[in-house]
């Protein structure tokens, strides 16, 4: 039997979520945009791409948490408010290898051919181990 690899868990992820596989924003969109995104396909957590290049992750409760202490945050870049990029995984790398990394980090963001196709998360592998 074939191992499942992280592009089957992200096909699973499609085929169940009916979200689209990449939802990200760049560093100057608003906070207010990003919510709205991140509200809308239920996320608590998107990828930030700039020039085709991931520059950092950002979450909902860190935004939410801005935006509560000061109104005027919804009008903010969120770049004001990111933390690291997530790690890369390449959507033909064994389960196993995404669970490891997934200890140290909320989400992945899946690579084929070096283009960024989806985003993993702990909820996800919990999902389908």
């Amino acid at each position: 039997e074939d191992r499942p690899t992280v592009g089957t868990l992200l096909q699973r992820k499609l085929n169940e979520s009916g979200i689209p596989a990449l939802v990200s924003v760049q560093s100057t969109t608003s906070v207010k945009d990003a919510l709205s995104l991140m509200s809308q396909y239920g996320l608590s957590q998107v990828p930030v791409i700039d020039d085709d290049r991931l520059s950092a992750n950002l979450r909902e409760n860190k935004l939410m948490a801005a935006v509560i202490e000061h109104r005027e945050a919804m009008d903010a870049d969120v770049s004001k408010f990111v933390e690291a990029a997530a790690p890369l995984i390449d959507v033909h790398s064994d389960i196993e290898t995404a669970i490891t990394l997934l200890k140290d980090h909320p989400s992945l963001v899946v690579e084929e051919y070096h283009r960024y196709v989806g985003v993993l998360t702990r909820h996800d592998v919990i999902q389908y181990v």
